[in-house]
Order: C-alpha cells, then sequence, then structure tokens
C-alpha cells in the first residue's frame, strides 16, 4: 500500500493549490468495483504567504460538494475564500473533498485532449473505442455494473470524512478550534450529519467549530421526527427496505436511475469544457462527432428546440451548428439557454442570432401566471433562448457571475472530478430517510442533531428566485438567519468569480473571522 501523496497542482494568484491522496482500502473485494474507490482524496488550498502546516492556520474550512458534483466543482468559491480571508488578514485552509465514490470518474481522455488540445481525442475514447497508448475505457457502466455503488452510503461518507480529519490534523483540540465543516447542496447536509454523528462517544459537534451551507441546509433533523416513536418507526422500516432493494439488485444502484445516460452526458461536459479551454475562439466539431444514437439525438434537439414538437423534428439539433468552443460550451451549461435552472452558471451569453422558446420546456404564459410563476422561474429559470441561423458563427460574450474560461480549465485540467459519473443511490435513501427519523443499522450513529444545531452555522442562499430558496420557503424551513445572494443561481455559488465584494466568499470569510477560536501554543518544557 502507498503512502500518503501530496503533489503540488498550482500555485497561481497568491495561492497554493494541492492534491492530496490517502491510501485506504475498503474491506472485502468486489469484480466490478473500480480501483479508485480504494483511496481517500482531497483538494488543499492555503495562501501562499501562510502556514505550511495545516495545524497553524488560523481555520480549516472541510467542504463536500453536491449530489454529482465531485471535488473540483469547489475550485473557484475556494480560491476567492482563501483571497476573501487573506484581505481580512487570516491565513486559513481550504479542503474539497472528494467522495470514495468519485474514483469511479475516468478523466483519462479529458486529460489527455487537454494536454493536446484536441477534443477529438476524448471523443474518439470514451465514445469511439480508441485507447490512448494501452489504455482503454471500459465504457459506461449499465445498471449490471453498477453493484458496488450499493454500500457507498452515508455512513461510510462520515467516517471517510472522519477518516480524514484523523489523520491530517490528528490534535482534537485542533479540529475543535479550527475545522469548519459545510458543503454546497446536498454537501451541507453530509457535513451536518456528521456533526450530529458519534464517533466513539465524542458527539462529531465536539470536533468542529461550525457549519457551513451554501444554497442548502446543514441541519439533520428539521422536524425532530427521530423524538416520535410511530415517525421513527416507519423510517426504519422504508431505509431497512431501501438497502434490501438496493442489494438485491431491486432499486437502482446509481441516481438518477436508467443506465448510462447521465454519465455520458457529463463526460461530454467535460469535452466541451476542453474545447472552450483550447479552441475557445474556434470553430469547434465537439458536437459533430458525437455518435448518432436516439440517446444524443434527443440531447441536441433539447438544446435547439422552442417547442415540444421540435423534439421530433431532426432539424432542430443543434449538432450542425456552427459555434466556437466557448460558444458550445456556453449553449450547454450558461443560464440563459440551458432550461435547467439547477444545472447552469451565469458567465455570459451567445454572441450570434436567438430566439426565445415558447412552449417548452414551459409555455412562457406560465412564466406570468400567479402562483405558478415562481415554481416555474425556480425549475427552470427565466425564458431561455436557442440559436436562430445555422450559417452564422456564434461565438460567447462573456458577463454575469461566473467565469466561463475558469470553469472550461477547471474541467479540462482538475486532477479531480468535477462531476461523478456515478452518484450513489444509497446516499440520499439514506440521507432522506435519516431526516425522516431512521436511526437503525448504519444510521445507528446519527445520535447528535440537538447538539450540533447549537454549532455556529452560516448558511448562504442563492437568489430568492432560485430553487433552493424557494423550496425552502414552501417547506417553511429557512434559516432565520441566512444571507442571500442576488442574482446567483444554484451553481454560481460554487463558481462565482473573484470580483469586489462576492457574497459567497465574502459571507464564508468574516464568518470565519468571527468565529475560528485561537489554539494556545504549548508551554516549552
Amino acid at each position: 500500500m502507498t503512502s500518503r501523496q501530496e503533489t503540488v497542482i498550482a500555485v497561481e494568484d497568491g495561492i497554493d493549490i494541492r492534491h492530496i491522496r490517502l491510501p485506504s482500502p475498503l474491506p472485502g473485494t468486489s469484480p466490478d468495483r473500480p480501483a479508485g474507490l480504494n483511496e481517500l482524496h482531497y483538494l488543499r488550498y492555503r495562501a501562499v504567504d501562510g502556514p505550511v502546516e495545516s495545524a497553524d492556520a488560523d481555520a480549516v474550512v472541510v467542504m463536500h460538494p453536491g449530489t454529482w458534483a465531485g471535488a473540483q466543482s469547489l475550485d473557484a468559491l475556494a480560491r476567492t475564500v482563501v483571497r476573501a480571508a487573506a484581505e481580512r488578514g487570516s491565513r486559513i485552509e481550504w479542503w474539497s473533498l472528494a467522495r470514495r465514490s468519485e474514483g469511479s470518474t475516468d478523466l483519462t481522455g479529458v486529460h489527455a485532449a487537454y494536454a493536446t488540445a484536441d477534443p477529438g481525442l476524448a471523443i474518439d475514447y470514451y465514445f469511439h473505442g480508441k485507447p490512448l497508448g494501452d489504455k482503454v475505457f471500459e465504457g459506461f457502466r449499465g445498471p449490471g455494473r453498477q453493484r458496488f455503488l450499493t454500500e457507498l452510503g452515508l455512513r461510510g461518507v462520515v467516517e471517510d470524512q472522519h477518516e480524514v480529519l484523523v489523520r491530517e490534523l490528528p490534535d482534537p483540540e485542533i479540529r475543535r478550534a479550527k475545522v469548519f465543516l459545510g458543503g454546497h447542496s446536498l454537501g451541507g447536509l453530509l457535513a451536518g450529519a456528521y456533526a450530529a454523528w458519534d464517533f466513539d462517544g465524542v458527539p462529531g459537534h465536539e470536533l468542529c467549530a461550525g457549519l457551513i451551507a451554501i444554497d442548502t441546509l446543514v441541519g439533520t433533523d428539521p422536524l425532530g421526527l427521530h423524538q416520535r416513536p410511530r415517525a421513527r418507526r416507519m423510517a426504519d422500516a422504508v431505509h431497512r427496505a431501501a438497502v434490501a432493494g438496493l442489494r438485491r439488485g431491486l432499486i437502482p444502484a446509481a441516481t438518477p436511475p436508467g443506465g448510462t445516460a447521465l454519465a455520458k452526458m457529463w463526460t461530454l461536459v467535460y469535452i466541451l469544457g476542453v474545447a472552450a479551454a483550447c479552441e475557445s475562439e474556434v470553430e469547434s466539431d465537439v458536437l459533430r462527432h458525437l455518435p448518432r444514437t436516439a440517446g444524443w439525438e434527443t440531447l441536441l434537439r433539447v438544446l435547439g428546440a422552442r417547442r415540444y414538437r421540435d423534439l421530433l423534428r431532426p432539424e432542430t439539433s443543434v449538432r450542425g451548428l456552427r459555434l466556437t468552443g466557448a460558444a458550445a460550451f456556453g449553449l450547454a451549461t450558461g443560464t440563459p439557454h440551458l432550461p435547467i435552472d439547477a444545472l447552469t452558471s451565469s458567465m455570459g451569453r451567445l454572441d450570434g442570432p436567438t430566439a426565445p422558446r415558447t412552449t417548452f420546456p414551459a409555455p412562457r404564459i406560465a412564466h406570468r401566471i400567479p402562483g405558478l410563476r415562481a415554481a416555474v422561474r425556480a425549475t427552470f429559470g427565466a425564458p431561455t433562448r436557442v440559436p436562430a441561423d445555422r450559417a452564422a458563427l456564434y461565438r460567447w460574450r462573456a458577463g454575469g457571475s461566473a467565469d466561463l474560461d475558469r470553469l472550461a480549465r477547471t474541467l479540462a485540467a482538475g486532477p479531480l472530478a468535477t462531476f461523478e459519473s456515478y452518484f450513489p443511490m444509497r446516499v440520499h435513501y439514506d440521507l432522506w430517510t435519516a431526516l425522516a427519523g431512521a436511526r437503525a443499522d448504519d444510521l445507528a450513529g446519527h445520535r447528535h442533531a440537538a447538539g450540533a444545531a447549537r454549532l455556529p452555522s452560516l448558511h448562504v442562499l442563492g437568489d430568492r428566485a432560485s430553487l433552493v430558496p424557494f423550496l425552502l420557503r414552501a417547506t417553511r424551513l429557512t434559516p432565520p438567519d441566512c444571507t442571500y445572494a442576488t442574482g446567483y443561481r444554484h451553481l454560481d455559488m460554487v463558481t462565482g468569480t473573484d470580483l469586489p465584494g462576492e457574497p459567497v466568499s465574502t459571507a464564508i470569510a468574516d464568518f470565519l473571522l468571527a468565529h475560528a477560536i485561537p489554539v494556545a501554543a504549548p508551554e516549552s518544557a
């Protein structure tokens, strides 16, 4: 077994970025388990003029990414928070945790394509079976090859985080005084679960200084359901049934269910990131070279459809459009064009003729109907636009809270995943049944929710019209002390640029300054 490895990734703009790899073999064997699951990883960010040792930092922020997201997805926010803290005279560290399931994502083709500035290498590797040297892509894992995900649940995520903290910061007093746990989206709930967990009689909330929620909550028992015997028994029964169904193959192991579609879509986003990084102002042929299958044709028509009936028309597909690398990436991920609000970033718009969507995915009139307007806006965002001229060469016009160039480089060059190819459904089943009161079997460690709720906490939510704030209002779970980042969508919260007064990093840096506890140096003998 190899020892701990620490690799310098970059030293940029006063920030030292490193990839930490810790061997941590899983028990047992499984023929379909990727080898990457036998290691723990995180990305470490610190100011170059700050302490070399993590224990000497003023604070250590340990963050989980959200559903489907990998450690690399937090890159922009990590940089801005470290810089914002330094401007306040505080030298902190930021650790972006990678869940074990991230080890099932193969980035070989992405990295090779970026290194050679040739996105076609990645298309050939992932979609056309062409090897890179002696490495051959193993193919996208259908349901029959996803069984390894069934045991990657909430308990494993919490215990993996604890292992990282104990190995990297062995002094519990340091952790108690300086470690702030948090996450974006689902990641905030995972951090809250750690704070409520029992570690050999020591509550997790006694091993950290505070909690940080980015467009999410950190509470894991908001309704106190585990204290109601009937609710707890029902939740325990549902949890046991779900786990049994997963182990028997009756319930899909990955989320969302339905095979390999999401893994393929994330792979395309990676390749478009390479195109945006390497062919920003050059016409790209990435979309033209995708396989001509029903699945890909459907996705390409979704990107170009104005009406539902357009999905039936081959000419709706954006495959043949003339797009620079940046424009192709922006069309697939940018807020003005992709009609799924939670999966977009506000980083500009297409520079070229566009037309508004009319009935797809929601009629434009739905954006004006009282009572329906807020839900439609939260789900689909503002009315989006599609390219309207098949002869024009579309470029990208930068703007908004996120930086397309930075996000493209993060996808193309990051050592860890920005998106996970296969996210374990088990984490969701465990977490949501724990929220409903389940405390049996693998959830028995979830014992200290009341203590966790007393920790200092920060909630930074996106724009009031975006999805998470809307859902929190609808369920009456909006935290009383939350801060809103006006104009930010769900992904903007972690992809926002380093602008003066940037709201998310500013709120986090101020929170750390207020709640980090100085640790006295040990007395000399």
